[in-house]
């Protein structure tokens, strides 16, 4: 078996792959987000409460199959090994510049682009299914009562949210980033070379089919994190700008149930 310095050759992985690997998960959180939506929220769970369990299932999953990924490819399960494979490096400051400056073009276009999906969605331009999950349905106002409704009361002391969601936020971004930036870039990076950012980032948009009508603001985030990464060859940088970006609604969170902010 090699070890973690000495690791098997990498096989590019073409088109028909790429689209299983982004497919098949997207295919799967689908099922379980619609599936078992219901499911926990007839059983008791508030709706923010039934989406964050519906939907950690498939990323725990995506982190145990980068986990399998790595094994399979004839590494060791270790932190050495995840670090060389997936190429979890340390941040220089050039590093730094580009996450720093790359974060905040993806949170400001993310959310001026979010008023424009929400108006199309409204206007009925953007269809949608019959049953959505409350805690991602584009017309609940994001006010005091919207985030009641979701959490299924009061807000403030509400900590059981806080906590499953830093757990959901752990699988989220471990789960996708080892997945996407640590199993299949370096091997997409082999087959289509400099342009493979762009075809990345298209098929992680893509995944994120459980939400469609998010793709307009979704898919400059997903390009403009898979170039960076790319760019640098650095997936730490997609640990953390995928971390702020998704971590910024947990933080809101604890901060409203701290009672510190209120709406």
């Amino acid at each position: 078996m090699s070890s973690a310095t000495d690791q098997p050759t990498l096989k590019p992985m073409s088109m028909g792959l790429s689209l299983a690997y982004f497919g098949i998960p997207a295919i799967i959180l689908v099922v379980f987000v619609y599936g078992l939506n219901p499911v926990f929220t007839a059983a008791g769970s508030s709706p923010i409460m039934a989406h964050m369990l519906a939907s950690m299932i498939p990323l725990i999953l995506m982190f145990a199959a980068a986990l399998f990924a790595l094994k399979s490819e004839g590494n060791p399960i270790s932190w050495l090994a995840i670090r060389q494979r997936f190429r979890v490096h340390r941040m220089s400051g050039r590093d730094w510049l580009w996450t720093v400056g790359f974060t905040i073009l993806a949170l400001g276009v993310y959310g001026g682009l979010l008023n424009v999906e929400r108006a199309l969605v409204l206007g009925g331009v953007i269809p949608l299914p019959a049953f959505v999950p409350l805690a991602i349905d584009p017309r609940l106002t994001p006010d005091l009562n919207g985030i009641q409704t979701l959490v299924g009361g009061p807000i403030v002391g509400n900590w059981a949210v806080v906590i499953v969601n830093i757990i959901l936020l752990f699988f989220n971004i471990f789960g996708e980033e080892f997945w996407w930036r640590g199993v299949i870039l370096p091997r997409q990076e082999l087959a289509f070379g400099k342009w493979t950012w762009a075809l990345h980032g298209v098929l992680w948009c893509l995944f994120h089919a459980f939400k469609y009508w998010d793709y307009i603001a979704l898919l400059p985030v997903t390009l403009l994190l898979s170039y960076v990464v790319q760019r640098r060859q650095n997936t730490t940088i997609g640990l953390i700008m995928h971390g702020v970006i998704n971590g910024l609604g947990v933080l809101s969170f604890g901060l409203l149930a701290a009672g510190i902010v209120k709406m």
